[in-house]
């Protein structure tokens, strides 16, 4: 095995981190001796925003061992102090369990070179930095290591392909740099999204980007548009959030990864969801997944007693089922004390998200059991009376084009109906 820091190092090269020489070492002759005198604040600004990552890495170098293992993974950039440093987030997870790491990269313009920490979870501080650059678009840096007992060289190399995929690799030498051996591979490909800049987005980007999310869920991303609807939520590390009639657990595993072990998520489960095989399905998968999480609970109880929490909340969601608390599938319940009930659950300053299948203006009453829809007004006007101020709409999931006539399992217009997402703040 590498050693632990040589280990640490390449995955910090999966996040596009590039390791520079510590002043004083040896070099190799392919290494310039001084920093060129130009201008690489810039050098980072391709990274910025949110890949996805498949890493090939061999688990013995330098013994002419041929294993190879993989691993998947995702990384956040985000550009700080005007772009002179950058934070960088990697999430993977493989055959030898999962990874996380932190870097921290700063430019120093006097030496136009950049310094370069990182962290892990187990360590919980930055490592001592290093220096580095870029070159014609590609960055070549080598370093100085111990491994097996003896000085190696080592030698990070990363460069763009297209505008939205690079690589990245690792290679030893244990003959001054007479010959190297490429021991880690890294290909990246831009996750692409409408969700607004911020630190916020990247973590909501990063939970999104997870590669440990169930195929099940990310093939449903291009409906649901998790991205810009999490980044309108505003739900953030440490927070308290409600995922009321969680179903498959779609947004519990979002939810979960966004708060972090700080938080805490409460996937609630109505009793008149119980009978249905799907909610039967979904009540399982979460019940599993939150044995891996303890941030996360899951409770059942009747539609009031699940909107009420041992402890106030920052968020409660309720993504296309506030309808079904006005029909048999779920009530019909009390829609004032529901509210209520909500508003008394979160923190003052607390949010209050719906989203909804949008129906027609003037839509009768029983249009909620009918076609599964209901008016944006309607829920408006009775969130408000329960003492919420309505914060704003996002568009995200709208479609001017669905005739509000269909169900939303319509196959003609299923995954693409007109959907409002009200956000409500509790004074």
């Amino acid at each position: 095995m590498p050693h632990l820091r040589t280990l640490a190092l390449g995955l910090a090269l999966c996040t596009g981190l590039l390791i520079g020489p510590p002043a004083g070492l040896a070099q190799p002759a392919a290494q310039p001796t001084a920093a060129a005198a130009r201008d690489g604040s810039r050098d980072f600004d391709y990274w910025f925003g949110t890949w996805k990552e498949h890493s090939r890495r061999l688990l013995h170098p330098l013994t002419g061992s041929k294993d190879w293992v993989e691993m998947d993974g995702g990384s956040v950039v985000t550009k700080i102090w005007g772009g002179h440093a950058n934070l960088v987030e990697f999430r993977g997870g493989g055959p030898n369990g999962r990874v996380e790491l932190l870097s921290l990269r700063t430019y120093n313009p006097v030496a136009h070179q950049w310094s370069v920490s990182f962290a892990s979870p187990g360590v919980g501080a930055l490592s001592a930095p290093a220096v580095g650059e870029f070159r014609n678009g590609r960055g070549d840096f080598y370093d100085q290591e111990p491994f097996n007992g003896h000085m190696i060289l080592v030698r990070f190399s990363a460069w763009p392909i297209t505008p939205d995929a690079m690589q990245s690799e690792q290679a030893f030498s244990d003959d001054g740099g007479k010959s190297w051996e490429v021991n880690w591979i890294n290909r990246y490909t831009r996750v692409k999204t409408d969700a607004p800049p911020g630190a916020l987005s990247q973590v909501v980007a990063a939970a999104v980007a997870d590669p440990l999310r169930p195929a099940t869920d990310t093939v449903r991303d291009a409906d649901r548009k998790p991205l810009e609807v999490l980044a309108f939520a505003g739900v953030k590390p440490g927070d308290h959030v409600a995922d009321y009639a969680a179903g498959s657990g779609y947004f519990t595993r979002l939810f979960a990864d966004i708060v972090g072990p700080s938080g805490r998520v409460y996937a609630s489960v109505p009793s008149g969801l119980y009978k249905y095989a799907n909610i039967q399905k979904g009540m399982a998968d979460i019940a599993a997944f939150s044995v891996g999480h303890p941030n996360v609970s899951l409770v059942f109880g009747e539609p009031l007693q699940v909107a009420r929490y041992p402890e106030k909340l920052d968020l409660f969601s309720i993504s296309q089922n506030y309808h079904d608390l006005k029909d048999r599938f779920m009530g019909p319940v009390n829609m004032a004390a529901f509210n209520k009930a909500v508003f008394d659950a979160l923190k003052p300053g607390g949010i209050y998200l719906v989203a909804d299948h949008v129906a027609a203006p003037g839509s009768p009453p029983d249009v909620t059991e009918a076609l599964h829809r209901i008016e944006p007004a309607v829920v408006r006007r009775e969130v408000e009376a329960a003492g919420f101020r309505f914060v704003g709409e996002s568009r995200v999931l709208a479609n001017p084009a669905d005739p509000h006539t269909a169900d939303p399992f319509d196959p003609s217009i299923r995954g693409r109906t007109d959907q409002f997402i009200y956000k409500f703040r509790k004074p």
